[in-house]
């Protein structure tokens, strides 16, 4: 696979090409190197986690039939709790 199929394969199923990735992409062949963004996926990243622990979503809309108007600030976990 030369570069230029590398970063159109890239193009296509992510973001575009960062650098070292069309290598690696090349080195791995596509079918792996998409495996390993699925399987990649579910590694612990500790700052991620703090940031999101610590952002916060703002909630606003105004009243409607069923509900009351709403202006607060909730945490993203709020998004994980089923209705």
């Amino acid at each position: 696979m030369n570069p230029l199929q590398a970063a159109s394969i890239l193009s296509r199923a992510g973001f575009g090409p960062v650098p070292g990735q069309t290598k690696a992409l090349a080195a791995k062949g596509p079918g792996d190197w998409i495996d390993f963004q699925i399987k990649s996926s579910g590694r612990e990243d500790p700052t991620a986690e703090e940031s999101v622990a610590k952002a916060v979503l703002r909630l606003k809309h105004g009243a409607g039939e069923g509900w009351e108007a709403r202006d607060e600030m909730l945490p993203l976990a709020f998004l994980r709790k089923p209705a």
